[in-house]
């Protein structure tokens, strides 16, 4: 996704938190709609995730 920031946190053991700044608010709508199954996909895989996502209407 051309444009967009993410920064990347690293809490505890396992735990990861990702603040994600999209570009526009296309970005914005397609990160909230996949936001739940890129959690669950990677608690599969021992990660915790903490996920934020700001307004995409700058």
């Amino acid at each position: 996704m051309m444009g967009m920031v993410i920064i990347a946190h690293w809490q505890k053991p396992g735990t990861v938190h990702l603040q994600l700044k999209p570009a526009n608010s296309v970005q914005h709508l397609t990160l909230a709609r996949v936001a739940k199954k890129l959690t669950t996909t990677l608690a599969k895989r021992g990660f915790l995730l903490s996920l934020e996502i700001e307004d995409g209407a700058q």
